[in-house]
C-alpha cells in the first residue's frame, strides 16, 4: 500500500513538469479554419492599397501570404504580441499563436485565446521582420 501512494504523488510530478513545460513554450497553431480565415482576410487586405499601408502589411498576391511553422519565428513573435499586448486590459493570452508571413518582411500574429472585451472578436498583430509590433486590427 505505501508503494502506490508513493507511485501517484510521483506520476503528480511528472505531470505537472510537462504542463509547466509546455506552457512555458511559444506554440505555432496548425493549419485549421481558423488560419484559413486569417490567410483570407490578409488576402482581402493585400488587395487593397489603402488598407494594406494604413495596417502597414505590403501588397503582395495570395501566394506570398503563408502559415508559419517555425518554433523560433513563433516564440519570437509570441513574445512581441504579449509585450505589446500586455497592460491593455485584454486577457486570455495563451502563448499559441498563428503567425502568418506576409511577403518577405512581415508577419501577422494572432493568439486566439486573447480578447479585449467581446470575446466574438480577436487582436491581430502586424509586425515587421525584427518582430517589432507596426499596427493591430
Amino acid at each position: 500500500m505505501p508503494r502506490k501512494q508513493f507511485l501517484v504523488p510521483a506520476t503528480l510530478l511528472v505531470v505537472l513538469a510537462r504542463t509547466a513545460l509546455a506552457a512555458g513554450q511559444a506554440v505555432c497553431r496548425p493549419p485549421d479554419a481558423t488560419s484559413a480565415s486569417l490567410i483570407q482576410e490578409l488576402q482581402q487586405i493585400g488587395s487593397d492599397k489603402t488598407l494594406s499601408d494604413s495596417l502597414h502589411l505590403p501588397l503582395v498576391g495570395p501566394s506570398q501570404i503563408v502559415l508559419v511553422t517555425s518554433s523560433t519565428i513563433c516564440k519570437m513573435a509570441n513574445q512581441a504580441y504579449q509585450s505589446y499586448l500586455s497592460g491593455s486590459g485584454g486577457s486570455g493570452l495563451s502563448g499559441s499563436v498563428y503567425v502568418v508571413q506576409v511577403g518577405s518582411a512581415n508577419y501577422a500574429v494572432l493568439d486566439p485565446g486573447y480578447h479585449y472585451s467581446d470575446p466574438r472578436f480577436w487582436t491581430v498583430v502586424v509586425m515587421d521582420s525584427r518582430y517589432t509590433p507596426l499596427s493591430s486590427f
